[in-house]
């Protein structure tokens, strides 16, 4: 037998493919060196018959026989086969037995005794039964002693018998033997996890599992789940060893190996040794580099910190398996250089790709995985990096990646040469971006003009987070590495005056929105504002700014706000605290703004889109406006002494009445999703400046849905509806209809009949006109109060007030024009509601008004303090509020005709006294002092019970009640009494006992001062004043009881003092008598009230 035969275990790729397949044609070409490691499984296979009798089967059995027939050692395998197994099977139990009692000597054995010689002799002068009796002896006193756990290192063991090379083909033909005929005893996952402790284990490993090929996929998971996370030294290198072999094996397993490694994160060496042998084995299907960027740049954080430490680590140890990885790299990148010929500096298009990952993975391997370059890998890199090529997106990523792993990697531009390089390619990197402009968004011009931004700003850790960003990879970047590079940038190529010109000629971006990743050039125009290098160089940046605004889309840009605040602040704010003739930013002009909200940009009234940019445009100009006008009204006068002060250009009111704030706030509302941050920011401004727009009753209004009758919508003509609201009274149908066909409509389009619907709201006042058609009336108006509202405000004031018609400045500064209206509105709830909301908006507004006018007018020697002018201002807009109240109360009187009511229908004055009491609450919370300022001014008696049972703040009257009772006028201390009567039985609480007492004890006071005439003044309103309040507080009882005996003892003893003082005028006496009467009988009366509502009442309390 030739000795190579004999000792040749290699299991080749085919005959195990050909073997677990049964593929007869491929085992009959194969020869028999090649077959000898499955000779075993052939041998077995012919001589067992099998379950399959077909005639294909027979016959490939015939053919394995006759190749067989020529081989010389089948014939002791067929001697394995002949003995008895069931016996040796016995002996295996009892062996199992022996080997796993303690205190049993190794020496000790059932399946061998006497020895004469050692196991290798022994082995080579046996017959075939005492050879597999030792081989299962040996096998078992491994398989005895296992490690304590999957951690504890395997340690090699050695063995006489398995040590020795030239018995190694026939002992694992014993063993394959051995595990096909009892498989019960020895399951191949554990025999193979005992052999890798054998200096010859990988190799029998693939002889047991290619002769049981079924078990491969079992053999391979067992290896793997049992090995190091990393590994070391010994017998890790074995486990690694038996599993390359088995991969080279069977090749189609190997990917399925190195996934099950990465999913266990175990063995991350033979992981990556797996990619080395596909890649060695079939170029064309080679993924080391995807795999690899995939474990460090992936998501799973397990597995990135499972490959980086073998990394690490493996850099420290000299790992054999990293060596080879960087050769292998190291390889690519030469492969790729190769391409651009020997002096070629252009990197061809199809190189572009695998260079872009090769630089990718080499970033991360440094700056995840912490791996130092060499020398070699220093040199390639940078002749990688400093490669041109084309313009293209791909090309584009492939300089951005370069440029930052120059600047993430200070040791790449350590050496002259290199940085020379280096810099060279930057300088042409800034010409071939301005070059490409076919998509500015791809080119690198953006990251270098925000690169050389940072460096100007000494803002290292900006441009760390720059690389990242760029990189795509989150991994440390040391600043102090920085700083050559730094000099580069900013010494060498951009000088902060370079930048400064180079940024305004930069292309805007067209259709800018969040959808566009990476580096643009508004972050870079960002940046240059935030540190005043267009004003410090005197550069306009203002025509920029309005282009890229327009050019904006939605989903809004992050970006897009900060620019607008670092506009702003340089337009109105000077970069240093020393001077006002520091260069300030131009504000945007008027006619621009309204370009942006005119078509075709913007349109209201069309059926199509309104915004060509999805409101974008016009939301970030309406914040630049909104923060514009909170920005100069909260700076403090700049006039000093040695110099006038600057002027700071404020916008027309008539350019803010034209925006269209509320539908804009609308949009932005709904589509927040669309304008990620910016609604906060134009809520608080316009809640700032603009409180009549932000009511809160608009935002807790629900939107009314289109009319269920109305199938198609068209928008009714302004002669039609004029003709329709003319007949409303005698025909509402037709009014009904085209009321509804708006409220079908968006209200954007709806509004283009606001003139004619609103210049006709008188026809509705009237008392024939049903109340489902104001209601409708009083909706499309609400809805078109959503477009335009100051306008429409306007048109509503206008059109129920007697001529001349009044402007909008006008009407802020007089808000009580909303009530010198018709007086039918007061008796017509729907457009009563109308006429509350416009009055409260206004006052809104006029307070505004009023601030800004406050600011805005400053004069050179102010005679009055900042406090004065507030407290001015604060007094005449309590004087203006409380005149609209006043007016509105005034309105809830009864006519003294009386009004009819109606069957099922409240009368129209409690509709009105409902609505002025809502009005009224809102105002008394807003402001406290507008209450006490209305019950000081006083109103009518009869109007009391209104206000207290229908204004649930009125318990606040109950603190400034007693100081109204010290009030010298004698009307305003019945009114006192009054008032606290009435609060008394709303509100009966503690404090106000202690207020009804206070009452009480001050028409005590009263009646003992006052005269004759006077005391009638007080007694007759507070009578029933002082009934209300034994009502509300039974223990008042007594104290009333007393004061009206009191009142009645006085009022008697005056009559009777003036009678004889008079005696003969008869009629005096008669008209006194009639008058003592009067009072006398309301006294009584107010007595029996009392008792009849307290004492004598079945229910006190």
């Amino acid at each position: 037998m030739p000795p190579d035969q004999s000792m040749d275990v290699g299991v080749s790729s085919v005959v195990f493919k050909a073997i677990s397949c049964v593929d007869v044609t491929t085992i009959l070409s194969c020869s028999d060196e090649s077959l000898r490691p499955i000779l075993a499984c052939l041998v077995r296979m012919s001589l067992i018959a099998p379950l399959d009798q077909s005639t294909t089967c027979l016959q490939g059995r015939t053919s394995v026989l006759q190749v067989l027939s020529r081989i010389e050692l089948v014939n002791s395998i067929v001697a394995l086969l002949s003995i008895d197994f069931h016996a040796l099977e016995t002996d295996v139990k009892k062996e199992q037995q022996l080997r796993q009692k303690v205190g049993s000597a190794s020496t000790d054995s059932v399946l061998i005794s006497n020895l004469s010689s050692g196991p290798s002799l022994e082995f080579e002068r046996s017959d075939a039964t005492r050879k597999l009796r030792l081989v299962l002896s040996e096998l078992l006193a491994l398989m005895a002693n296992p490690p304590s756990s999957s951690n504890t290192p395997l340690t090699l063991k050695s063995s006489e018998l398995f040590d020795h090379r030239v018995y190694l083909p026939e002992v694992c033909d014993v063993l394959a033997i051995a595990l096909a005929e009892l498989p019960a005893l020895l399951q191949p996952t554990e025999v193979c996890e005992a052999l890798l402790r054998l200096k010859h284990g990988p190799e029998m490993i693939c002889h047991v599992v290619a002769n049981q090929s079924d078990s491969f996929y079992c053999v391979v998971s067992h290896l793997l789940r049992l090995g190091d996370k990393q590994e070391e030294e010994g017998g890790s290198l074995a486990r690694q060893r038996a599993l390359l072999l088995l991969a080279k094996m069977n090749p189609s397993m190997a990917l399925s190996m190195r996934a099950r490694c990465v999913d266990w994160c175990r063995m991350p060496g033979l992981a990556v040794l797996l990619s080395l042998q596909q890649s060695h084995s079939t170029p064309a299907q080679a993924d080391l580099v995807c795999w690899l960027s995939g474990l460090l740049l992936g998501t799973d954080q397990g597995q990135r910190s499972w490959i980086s430490f073998w990394v690490r680590s493996g850099a420290k140890r000299k790992c054999p398996a990293l060596a080879a990885l960087r050769a292998e790299l190291a390889r690519q990148v030469s492969v790729v250089l190769e391409q651009c010929g020997e002096e070629g500096r252009d990197l061809p298009a199809n190189c572009v790709r695998k260079g872009l990952a090769l630089l990718r993975l080499f970033t991360a391997l440094r700056g995840i995985a912490g791996m130092k370059f060499t020398e070699e890998e220093v040199k390639l890199l940078v002749s990688l990096i400093t490669r041109r090529p084309p313009a293209s997106p791909q090309g584009g990523r492939f300089v951005s990646t370069g440029l930052s792993i120059l600047i993430a990697c200070n040791s790449l531009i350590a050496q002259p040469g290199l940085e020379k390089a280096a810099t060279a390619w930057i300088r042409w990197l800034v010409g071939w971006g301005q070059a490409s402009t076919s998509q500015p968004s791809q080119g690198p011009g953006e990251m270098l003009l925000l690169s050389a931004i940072h460096f100007h700003a000494g803002q290292l850790s900006a441009v760390a987070d720059l690389v990242c960003q760029t990189l795509g990879i989150r991994m440390t970047v040391r600043t102090n590495g920085m700083t050559r590079i730094k000099q580069i940038f900013t010494q060498e190529i951009f000088t902060e005056v370079v930048v400064a010109q180079h940024a305004v000629k930069v292309p805007v971006t067209s259709q800018l929105s969040s959808n566009l990743p990476g580096f643009l050039p508004v972050h870079c125009i960002h940046q240059l504002l935030k540190s005043r290098v267009f004003s410090k160089h005197k550069v306009s940046i203002k025509p920029w700014i309005y282009r890229q605004l327009c050019s904006s889309c939605a989903p809004l840009h992050p970006v897009l706000p900060p620019l607008i605040e670092a506009y702003v602040t340089s337009i109105l704010l000077p970069s240093s605290a020393r001077g006002t003739t520091d260069y300030l930013n131009e504000p945007l002009s008027e006619a621009e703004i309204r370009s942006v909200f005119s078509p075709p940009l913007f349109s209201l009234d069309t059926s199509g889109q309104v915004s060509s940019s999805g409101y974008t445009a016009q939301l970030c100009i309406l914040y630049y406006i909104l923060l514009y006008e909170d920005t100069r009204l909260s700076l403090p006068p700049v006039s000093t002494t040695r110099q006038p002060a600057l002027p700071r250009p404020r916008y027309s009111a008539e350019l803010l009445a034209e925006l269209p704030l509320k539908f804009l706030l609308g949009r932005a509302e709904s589509q927040q999703g669309m304008f990620e941050g910016l609604f906060p920011a134009l809520l608080r401004l316009a809640t700032t400046h603009f409180p009549h727009l932000c009511l809160v009753e608009d935002w807790l209004r629900p939107d009314h849905s289109a009319a269920a009758t109305i199938t198609n919508p068209k928008l009714p003509s302004a002669p039609a509806l004029k003709a329709a609201l003319s007949t409303v009274s005698s025909c509402p149908a037709a009014a009904n209809l085209q009321l509804r066909q708006l409220l079908s409509l968006p209200p954007r389009v709806a509004w283009q009949l606001c003139p004619a619907l609103v210049s006709n709201i008188d026809t509705v006042l009237g008392e024939t006109v049903p109340r489902h058609t104001q209601e409708l009336y009083k909706q499309v108006w609400l809805r078109l109060n959503t477009v335009y509202p100051r306008q429409l405000w306007l048109l509503t004031v206008n059109s129920l007030t007697a001529p001349p018609a009044i402007t909008q400045e006008e009407l802020a500064l007089d808000p009580l024009a909303v009530l010198r209206c018709d007086e039918r509105v007061f008796r017509t709830g729907p457009i009563l509601q109308i006429v509350l909301y416009m009055l409260k908006a206004c006052l809104a507004a006029s307070r505004t008004r009023l601030s800004q006018y406050l600011v805005d007018q400053q004069p050179t020697t102010p005679a009055l303090l900042d406090t004065e002018k507030e407290e001015l201002r604060n007094s005449l807009v309590l004087t203006q509020e409380s005149a609209a109240i006043q007016i509105l109360l005034e309105c809830c009187q009864e006519e003294e005709s009386g009004e009819e009511t109606g069957l099922g229908r409240l009368r129209a004055v409690q509709e009105t006294q409902s609505q002025v009491c809502c009005y009224l609450h809102q105002a008394f919370i807003e402001d406290t002092n507008l209450a006490k300022l209305v019950h000081f001014q006083g109103y009518p008696h009869s109007l009391l019970a209104v206000t207290t049972a229908g204004v649930p703040s009125m318990f606040i009257c109950l603190a400034t009640a007693p100081e109204l009772l010290s009030q010298p006028s004698l009307e305003k201390q019945v009114f006192a009494v009054d008032l606290i009567s009435h609060l008394s039985v709303v509100c009966a609480m503690p404090n106000s006992l202690s207020t009804a007492r206070l009452a009480v004890n001050a028409v005590w006071t009263l009646l003992g001062v006052l005269a004759a005439k006077e005391r009638e003044q007080l007694l007759m309103p507070t009578l029933p004043a002082l009934a209300r309040m034994c009502r509300a507080f039974p223990p008042l009882i007594e104290d009333c009881i007393q004061l009206l005996a009191q009142a009645a003892t006085m009022w008697i003893s005056a009559q009777s003092v003036t009678q004889y003082h008079r005696p003969g005028y008869c009629m005096g006496q008669v008209e006194s008598s009639g008058g003592q009467h009067s009072l006398t009988q309301e006294i009584v009366k107010t007595f029996e009230n009392i008792l009849s509502e307290t004492v004598l009442a079945n229910r006190i309390f």
